[in-house]
């Protein structure tokens, strides 16, 4: 069957189409200056603090995740999704602004109260010495107000202005840790690196108030009947926020139990640099959520269904050329940390293939936002996080770091299925192209996991980019007709001619 184009409909939001381009270019460029300035922090910290100093700011940060994500963070989509419609009616947002800080102020006082008076055996777990009581407090607050600042920049379309943010937040982090390098007073001092990682999440903050529109500010009021729809439309994602804090520190947790906090160390920066590398699909989900919002709002579900159609697949498929290729260079890594991380390698492989399945759940998580499906996307966490649990209580105490690699692979390799099959249902959709790409990613970086020579790890992974590219054409994931979606976004006359040879290759 000759798959659907995307000619236009007279229905659909053109002007979120018309602007796709230029705020799509304004995020991936923010977000790739993030994700080199987040590799050169973590290459300063570990030189700084070594693998147990490293473990002990892993361990901190467990603990002001779970007051963040759990208390704080579960309020923040609401202002984006409530905002966008008083916005696309022309409203100032200020209702929106102010019933949303009541509920984000009440929460964020909330996590406060409890970072200042945290109980001892958490504080005992977090190897918090005495004087730190204090860290996760000021950190805490510097991330909730960076996290309300993004959300803000979203609601108001300032896409540029949030990826710059990030990355002058990280570029702060990473000048400060320089100065303590080049000054030689940083070594092993966990509490400066903790107050530096503040540092560069308040100067996001405080990036983001110039680039707000001075109607939003000056019209601040509370609607009372507001505050009561966004917290219907927020619980489901508490339950969420749990689980996906649980999903992202569970492996932390056993190795503190099992191993140790040199180990510990070790593990985070592997994982932290799997997720700095997730976080180019956060452009994804950015540029679509007020898509797919403004499409359902004009009645246009064909064009949600061909985007998860036509569009998701064929992202997958670059997607997971991209992270298998990243996947060689973890041979590189050990040149370039401290002493103590040559295992960084081998787990950055490994926690690369939960990267590549990632694509599928950040594609579709737009989808259950802009469809008020947040419930069905809080189910799907929790058969992830209960496979995450089991794998990792069979794989840490013998493997170590590599066994809650492994697990983290398989439970995000899982959990995109699920998003795909629940994300399709309500569209009508049976197909599930978009987990073939990260499987053959999945083979490649499996065996550069193994700590194979370079050699041996390129030929695997040309073999899987040849199989991957033989299964595009013979699927049909890339159509000429694909390419009018392409005209209506105005893109720069050379890249929409380099694409339109790609899909003529493909297709």
């Amino acid at each position: 069957m000759k798959p659907a184009a995307f000619g236009p409909t007279p229905d659909e939001p053109s002007a979120g189409l018309q602007h796709a381009w230029r705020d799509y270019t304004a995020i991936v460029g923010g977000q790739a200056a993030s994700l080199a300035l987040g590799l050169l922090g973590v290459v300063l910290a570990t030189r700084l603090l070594g693998p147990g100093g490293y473990g002990r700011v892993a361990l901190l940060l467990a603990v002001l995740q779970l007051l963040y994500v759990v208390v704080v963070h579960w309020t923040m989509p609401a202002v984006v999704r409530f905002g966008r419609e008083d916005l696309l009616r022309n409203a100032p947002g200020g209702r929106v602004l102010g019933s949303w800080l009541m509920v984000a102020g009440s929460a964020s006082l909330t996590a406060m109260t409890f970072a200042l008076w945290m109980p001892t055996p958490l504080r005992d777990f977090a190897g918090l010495q005495a004087g730190e009581e204090t860290l996760v407090p000021v950190l805490l607050v510097a991330v909730a107000a960076a996290g309300g600042a993004e959300q803000l920049l979203q609601m108001t379309g300032r896409m540029g202005a949030y990826a710059a943010g990030r990355a002058l937040g990280k570029l702060a982090f990473c000048f400060g840790l320089t100065v303590l390098v080049l000054l030689g007073s940083g070594q092993g001092r966990v509490d400066r690196v903790v107050l530096l990682m503040a540092g560069g999440f308040a100067v996001q903050a405080l990036a983001a108030l110039a680039f707000l529109p001075p109607s939003l500010l000056s019209s601040i009021s509370v609607d009372l009947r507001l505050v009561r729809r966004m917290l219907l439309y927020s619980a489901p994602l508490v339950a969420r926020s749990a689980a996906g804090y649980a999903l992202d520190w569970i492996d932390v947790y056993w190795l503190r139990v099992f191993r140790s906090i040199a180990e510990v160390g070790v593990y985070h920066v592997a994982y932290r640099w799997m997720t700095v590398v997730a976080e180019l699909l956060a452009a994804l989900t950015i540029l679509t959520f007020p898509l797919l919002t403004g499409w359902r709002a004009v009645g246009s579900e064909a064009s949600v269904r061909r985007y998860f159609d036509r569009v998701v697949p064929q992202l997958s498929v670059a997607w997971s050329l991209f992270v298998a290729g990243l996947g060689l260079g973890g041979a590189f890594i050990p040149a370039i940390l401290g002493p103590g991380f040559h295992e960084v390698s081998r787990l950055f492989s490994v926690l690369l293939v939960a990267a590549a399945f990632q694509l599928a759940i950040y594609a579709y998580l737009p989808l259950f936002s802009s469809h008020d499906l947040l419930g069905r996307a809080t189910l799907i966490v929790l058969p992830m996080l209960l496979l995450n649990l089991l794998a990792d209580l069979l794989l840490i105490p013998r493997l170590g770091a590599i066994g809650g690699a492994i697990a983290t692979a398989l439970t995000y390799a899982a959990g995109a299925g699920l998003h795909v099959l629940a994300g399709n249902r309500p569209l009508g959709l049976r197909q599930a192209s978009a987990l073939v790409p990260p499987c053959l990613a999945a083979a490649a970086l499996g065996v550069q996991g193994l700590g194979v020579p370079l050699a041996v790890q390129g030929a695997a992974f040309l073999l899987a980019a040849t199989a991957l590219l033989a299964w595009c054409k013979v699927r049909g994931i890339f159509a000429p007709g694909d390419l009018a979606l392409l005209d209506r976004i105005g893109l720069p006359r050379p890249l929409r001619s380099a694409i339109g040879r790609a899909f003529a290759i493909l297709s």
